[in-house]
């Protein structure tokens, strides 16, 4: 086994049951208790991730207690060499010494591609039942604290329901709807969307060739959307010009100057909106709809 082979099978993505969920934020508002909460992988899973790919004897700990926590150096055997990856921990407030081992053993692991995927998974919201009893808990179980004013506060007992991945976050993810996501792109912001996403997924999944895919598909997209755009323009502009040629019609006839008056300031506002939005000099247009009003004075006065 090779180092890129290593990395990949190191770096896939978790099974659900080997994760669990974490509060990081929690709150109540006018509709009741909700929390904030983010996956981690537990550290068994690394435990048998690292089995898995390198065998009993492949892999082992180290750990140096510090003031505040432990570190791990997380030791693993690719061919004949070692290679070590350091991270640590502070205690933890239950079970200090054990939280400590085990959070910096599963940071080490981060460090060699173990779960980082986790971190591109955005945290979820959450909403809880209060609960009058622990007992009655179902779920996942917290406390919420509720600030009742500001030197008096309570706890509310809740539960909340583990929510469920990200599609792209599961082993086995399909690929297909990402590159149709890619291909069926209606905006330059949708496209470039779609792209990030498609690309989240192959990088989780070790699939360069599946990048490469997403890349190609985007070139085309991007080439057609412009394409679709120059012609939209194309169409914008051809219907703005028979509505400007009409709106010069309409003051070539003005029966008097007060009419001719009143055309050409309604045209003239509704012309900056038009150039506004199709990005035209707005300063031609108005030139050339002053120099029809002007002749058309002229012609009017003429004729008196």
């Amino acid at each position: 086994m090779d180092i890129q082979e290593a990395q990949k099978r190191l770096s896939d993505p978790f099974e659900e049951h080997d994760l669990n969920w974490m509060v990081i934020q929690s709150d109540v508002d006018a509709h009741g208790p909700w929390v904030r909460v983010i996956p981690y992988v537990t550290n068994r899973a690394v435990q048998q991730r690292l089995d898995d790919v390198f065998g009993l004897s492949g892999w082992k700990n180290v750990y140096r207690d510090t003031p505040r926590g432990q570190l791990c150096g997380l030791k693993v055997l690719i061919g004949d060499q070692w290679i070590t990856k350091w991270d640590g921990a502070s205690y933890t407030d239950t079970d200090p010494l054990k939280g400590a081992l085990s959070v910096a053993m599963k940071r080490a692991s981060v460090q060699f591609g173990v779960g980082r995927y986790l971190y591109s998974i955005e945290p979820v919201f959450v909403r809880c039942q209060a609960l009058a009893d622990r007992f009655e808990c179902t779920a996942n179980y917290t406390t919420i604290k509720q600030q009742l004013s500001q030197n008096e506060f309570t706890y509310i007992r809740a539960q909340w329901e583990t929510p469920t991945l990200p599609a792209w976050a599961l082993p086995h993810a399909k690929f297909d709807s990402y590159l149709e996501a890619i291909e069926s792109a209606e905006t330059l912001t949708a496209l470039k969307a779609a792209l990030i996403e498609a690309v989240k997924v192959a990088d989780v999944h070790n699939r360069s060739d599946i990048k490469g895919m997403a890349h190609t598909l985007r070139d085309s997209r991007l080439f057609e959307l412009e394409e679709l755009s120059e012609q939209k323009r194309k169409e914008s502009l051809e219907r703005f010009n028979a509505w400007l040629k009409q709106q010069i019609q309409y003051l070539e006839e003005a029966e008097n100057e007060s009419i001719l008056e009143m055309q050409f300031k309604s045209l003239q506002l509704e012309l900056r909106g038009q150039c506004s939005s199709l990005t035209l000099n707005k300063a031609d247009y108005e030139a050339r709809i002053n120099q029809v009003k002007q002749q058309r004075i002229s012609q009017l006065q003429g004729a008196h």
